[in-house]
C-alpha cells in the first residue's frame, strides 16, 4: 500500500505502459537536475541576503525590501520580453532546453558574485533575475512538448503532472540536503562549483 501510494505521485497511472521506454532514463537526470538546482539555491540565497545587508543589519528592512522587489520586477520584466521569441520554441526542443539551463546556470552565478560585491547588489541581483527567468520562460515553453514525446495515448495531463511531482521532490530533496551541508560552513564557491557541474551533467544527460 506505502508503495502504491508512493507511485500515484510520481508515475502516470498505468505505468510502464503508458509511456514510452525513454521515459525513466530522462525522469531520472531531470530529477537529479532537480536536486542540484535545490542545493544550489540555498547558497545563492544566502548569498543575496548576505549581500543585501540582512545579516549586517546594515540596511534598513525598507531599503532591503525596495532593493528585492526592484530585483523581481527586473526579472519579471526580462520574462515578458523574451516570452516574444516564443515561436522560436518550436524547433529543436532538447538543445534549446539545455541552453535554458546554462542561463541558469549562469544566472545563479551572478547572484552569487553579489557576495563579493555587495555594493553592487541591485546590479547584479536585477542582471540575475532578468537571467534567471529568460531561462525559465525556455523551460516552461519547452516541457509540454517534451513530456509529450515520452506520453502514450491521451495521458499527457499525467505524465506531465507527474514528472512536476517528481521534480518538486527532488528539488526539496536538495534543498534540504544543502542547508544541513550550510550548517557546516563550507566554501561558497567550491559548494557552488561542484553542485553547478552535477547540475549541468544532469541536464546534458537529460537532452
Amino acid at each position: 500500500e506505502i508503495m502504491s501510494f508512493i507511485r500515484s505521485y510520481v508515475v502516470p497511472e498505468g505505468f510502464p505502459d503508458s509511456v514510452t521506454p525513454s521515459y525513466v532514463p530522462y525522469m531520472t537526470w531531470r530529477a537529479l537536475k532537480h536536486f542540484f538546482g535545490g542545493a544550489m539555491s540555498v547558497f545563492t540565497t544566502r548569498a543575496l541576503l548576505n549581500s543585501v545587508g540582512v545579516s549586517q543589519s546594515r540596511a534598513t528592512s525598507g531599503a532591503v525590501a525596495i532593493n528585492w522587489i526592484l530585483k523581481d520586477g527586473a526579472g519579471r520584466v526580462g520574462k515578458m520580453l523574451f516570452a516574444r521569441q516564443g515561436k522560436k520554441f518550436d524547433y529543436d526542443l532538447k538543445q534549446l532546453r539545455f541552453s535554458g539551463d546554462l542561463m541558469m546556470e549562469l544566472g545563479a552565478g551572478i547572484e552569487l558574485a553579489t557576495a563579493a560585491f555587495p555594493q553592487l547588489f541591485l546590479p547584479l541581483a536585477c542582471m540575475a533575475n532578468v537571467v534567471k527567468n529568460v531561462a525559465a520562460v525556455t523551460s516552461t515553453s519547452t516541457r509540454t512538448p517534451i513530456y509529450k514525446a515520452y506520453a502514450k495515448g491521451e495521458n499527457i495531463g499525467d505524465v506531465t503532472a507527474k514528472g512536476e511531482s517528481v521534480g518538486n521532490i527532488a528539488d526539496l530533496l536538495g534543498t534540504g540536503m544543502s542547508i544541513l551541508m550550510s550548517k557546516r560552513n563550507p566554501s561558497l564557491v567550491a559548494s557552488f562549483a561542484v553542485l553547478s557541474c552535477g547540475y549541468l551533467l544532469s541536464s546534458y544527460q537529460e537532452r
